[in-house]
């Protein structure tokens, strides 16, 4: 989309500015895919290290997910669950 401005001269110069039809595709995971996410993680527990990258990309591979979504997940949803966690016991 593109706008029209004036200079402080009388002239004109255009603007384009982003659309919003760029917005980021959300991630929707099966409930497979999160209990066995949370299984990793907690093995993993919570942290990606570089001596478990080998297994993180294996494991990525058969869930079907990339490895930064798995990073992303894991980001977001370890405070959660230890919070769960926490009220059970």
């Amino acid at each position: 989309m593109f706008h029209h401005q004036s200079n402080a001269l009388g002239g004109q110069f255009s603007v384009q500015q982003a659309s919003a039809s760029k917005k980021r595709f959300r991630t929707k995971f099966t409930q497979q895919q999160k209990d066995r996410m949370m299984e990793f993680a907690e093995k993993l527990g919570w942290k990606i290290q570089k001596h478990d990258e080998q297994e993180v990309q294996q494991f990525c591979s058969q869930v079907g997910v990339k490895r930064q979504v798995f990073k992303v997940w894991m980001h977001n949803n370890k405070q959660a669950i230890k919070k769960q966690q926490q009220q059970h016991t």
